[in-house]
Formats: structure tokens, C-alpha cells, sequence
């Protein structure tokens, strides 16, 4: 994954092109949550729609962890997941990542995990 800005916009974070079989297969990125209760950074990756379910979402997981404690330097990395997506749970979980809690909000509501540098 390689970083790439847009000019348009002040660069408040990094946002990665994820490439597969030489075409972009979706985005990640991690960033400072937008709530005051993490405290800290979230990573956020999104397969394109003909990516999903085909196991690309592990490789910027494992990346966007490690350059949020590597480089941006906290000792937890967060992310809220909705909770009836289970795939990225089931991902997050097996990385290492631990529930904290859930919130309640319409739909399945949103599960709060955290990922602590070992």
C-alpha cells in the first residue's frame, strides 16, 4: 500500500489505494476518531464491491494496525464496527483485537474494539 494525497483537501490523515491484480481494489485508511471515546486512531478499509469477500481486507488491517502503533505511536488502535459484519469482527478478533464494549444505536448497533501494542 502506498499513501496517496489529494491536493483538494488539507491532509488530516493518509489514505492508501489497495491494489489487486493491478486494478485498485478499494481504499484504507486510519485517522483520529470522529468520537471522544476512543481516543485515539481508527483504521477504516473498504474493499470495492467485486473485492468483497475475497479476503483483501486482511493485508491493510494488519498494515493500518501496525502503522498506528508504529508510526503514529499509541499504545491502542481502535475501530467500531458495525456489529452485524461479521466478517471484519471475525478479521479484527483474529489479529488481536478485543471487544470493549457495544453501542447501542439503530440497526445492529456498533461494536468498540481495541487492539493494544503487545
Amino acid at each position: 500500500m502506498r499513501p496517496a494525497r489529494r491536493p483538494s483537501w488539507p491532509p488530516r490523515f493518509d489514505v492508501w489505494a489497495v491494489r489487486h491484480a493491478g486494478r485498485c481494489a478499494g481504499h484504507a485508511e486510519i485517522k483520529p476518531s470522529p468520537e471522544p471515546w476512543p481516543d485515539g486512531h481508527e483504521p477504516a478499509y473498504a474493499p470495492a464491491p467485486d473485492g468483497q469477500g475475497r479476503g483483501l481486507g486482511r493485508e491493510p488491517a494488519v498494515a493500518l494496525t501496525a502503522y498506528g502503533h508504529d508510526t503514529l505511536g499509541p499504545a491502542e488502535v481502535h475501530a467500531t464496527v458495525d456489529a452485524g459484519n461479521a466478517p471484519s469482527l471475525s478479521l479484527l478478533v483474529r489479529l488481536g483485537y478485543t471487544c470493549v464494549r457495544d453501542i447501542a444505536e439503530d440497526g445492529d448497533g456498533t461494536r468498540h474494539l481495541t487492539h493494544r501494542r503487545r
